[in-house]
């Protein structure tokens, strides 16, 4: 199984990301061939498919005919309009813009 190699570290122990590569290494040996192991954190689990593909693992999976979606709704919020002098939205409008989100998302955030 390919692993990305890491650089040197300046100190010469390889730094934080030699060691979280040794230590996926130690994790992919554990594991049986073909099978997704348990993952104890999230965090964990992303850094696995950071390096995995599913297909990988396709003679694991098995087909499915009884599955269902719960969709949940949550109650409507109410809205509200707000008068903000011209200077302000512009502000408000230019912190949005560099954030990567709409004026009324960052008021809300």
């Amino acid at each position: 199984m390919p692993m990305r190699q890491s650089g040197g570290c300046i100190n010469g122990d390889g730094g934080p990301e030699k060691r979280r590569t040794q230590s996926r290494k130690k994790h992919i040996i554990k594991q049986s061939k073909g099978r997704i192991p348990k993952f104890k954190t999230v965090e964990e689990e992303a850094e696995f498919w950071d390096t995995h593909s599913t297909t990988e693992f396709e003679d694991g999976f098995e087909d499915v005919s009884d599955v269902q979606f719960v969709v949940t709704r949550a109650q409507p919020k109410k809205g509200i309009t707000v008068r903000l002098d011209e200077d302000f939205l512009a502000i408000l409008r230019q912190e949005a813009r560099q954030k990567g989100v709409g004026p009324s998302t960052l008021i809300r955030m």
